[in-house]
């Protein structure tokens, strides 16, 4: 027999164990269902208070091992975790009969001279028989003197490079392949660009539009403000539908355009593509909101199109473009 003490323990350790095991449940259940308000309220705040490298570990693990939906797959940052590391995840990601679009990034090592285009060609021969797509990362910030590649020479001679790589595969299909444009350009530099990537033996499939800015708004209240590095999220949201208005201009609308930079809602996606882009992608506001925030976005962007007269997409792509 028990004591009315201990009927009393045994019941608030039920008591504990039925709460905790049904406050787990649900979360769990919110997090795999994509609740945009549990992940705004509870998720998202949570993460935060932890250390970047912290957060970042905690995502990966989560995707690895089915915790949370797919709804984005991040780019494999090739040269970070190593060409083999990526492509054992990327071939096991090909392998599953469900998965999501994966593109990989390929940049060039900090001690490799600007003008040799071997990081890149490797890259294509590495990941291009099971990448989606792959890209040209010409204007990461952190790189010393990578933007330089900007350059008409330096862009023809690279982009020509990695296109013969890429046609020699021997796939099936061969990737597409897109150039990664810095936001940080002048009108001569944004041409340059434009008149390389318009050529015949330079005609990529696309651009991305674009990287993040290291330039600093003066209404910018971060404490970080002053540090060295790129700026993402809202404050490169105008900067960059500037940027693709210009390359759509520039181009004539014969390079497709995936707009980046400053996405958190359906609007500000809506406005990407009345620029001229033809695909957006997130970054910023996806770490912060979590995985609803794409959901929502697609939501907020379709009825936006189709209380402005649009069926789909294509058609409103790069109509605030045409005739500047």
């Amino acid at each position: 027999m028990y004591t009315r003490k201990e009927k009393l323990i045994k019941q608030l350790t039920a008591l504990v164990t039925v709460t905790l095991g049904g406050t787990t449940t649900f979360a769990g259940l919110c997090i795999w269902n994509g609740n945009e308000k549990f992940y705004r309220d509870y998720v998202m705040p949570f993460t935060r208070r932890l250390d970047p490298e912290t957060s970042h570990g905690l995502a990966v693990f989560a995707m690895k091992h089915c915790l949370i939906k797919k709804q984005l797959k991040p780019d494999a940052e090739s040269l970070v975790e190593g060409h083999e590391a990526v492509f054992h995840r990327v071939r096991q990601e090909k392998e599953k009969q469900e998965r999501a679009i994966i593109g990989v990034n390929l940049g060039k090592n900090k001690e490799s001279a600007m003008e040799d285009v071997r990081d890149y060609v490797s890259g294509v021969e590495k990941f291009g028989a099971i990448a989606d797509y792959l890209v040209i990362n010409i204007s990461s910030p952190n790189t010393p003197r990578l933007r330089g590649l900007h350059k008409k020479a330096e862009l023809e001679n690279l982009i020509s490079h990695v296109l013969e790589a890429r046609n020699k595969l021997g796939t099936a299909n061969l990737p597409p392949l897109l150039v990664k444009i810095a936001p940080d350009l002048s009108e001569d530099e944004k041409k340059d660009v434009a008149s390389v990537i318009l050529k015949e033996k330079c005609r990529v499939d696309g651009i991305i539009v674009c990287n993040t800015t290291t330039s600093r708004p003066f209404d910018l209240k971060s404490q970080c403000k002053d540090e060295i590095g790129g700026l993402s999220g809202q404050p490169l949201k105008d900067l960059s539908t500037r940027c693709i208005r210009d390359f759509y201009r520039l181009t004539n609308g014969q390079i497709p355009i995936i707009g980046v930079g400053g996405i958190s809602s359906g609007q500000d996606a809506y406005e990407k593509i009345l620029a001229g882009a033809s695909l957006v992608q997130l970054y910023t506001s996806f770490a912060l909101q979590g995985p609803p925030v794409v959901r929502r976005i697609k939501r907020e962007l379709d009825e936006i199109l189709r209380s402005n007269g649009y069926q789909n997409v294509a058609e409103a792509i790069g109509k605030s473009s045409q005739g500047n």
